[in-house]
């Protein structure tokens, strides 16, 4: 079993952590989270309406992903929890901004 402590990569095109197991021939369990330019991102099974909820005033989006399958045959998907809480922190964000609280 291998323990991945979080972890931070920047650069200035995206950006990456993480944190999670793995095991050498078992399962994985990693929780990603991609904040990348929105222009041109697309992400099976989220509707395009939803990263716009998400996306910045910069223009940049954060996405959380779950890894899981096995170091052979990984599968990566939107973590639809934590994307839950995301989208949930941006509507607050917005209408504390469109009710004049900042």
């Amino acid at each position: 079993r291998v323990e991945i402590a979080a972890f931070e990569l920047v650069g200035e095109l995206v950006g990456l952590e993480g944190r999670g197991t793995a095991y050498l021939s078992g399962p994985l369990d990693l929780r990603l989270t991609v904040r990348t330019r929105r222009e041109g991102l697309s992400i099976e099974d989220v509707p395009p309406q939803v990263l716009d909820l998400v996306t910045t005033g910069d223009g940049w989006v954060t996405v959380p992903l779950r890894v899981g399958g096995v170091l052979d045959d990984p599968v990566v998907k939107p973590d639809t929890k934590a994307l839950g809480r995301v989208l949930r922190d941006a509507a607050k964000s917005r209408l504390g901004k469109a009710l004049g609280g900042g």
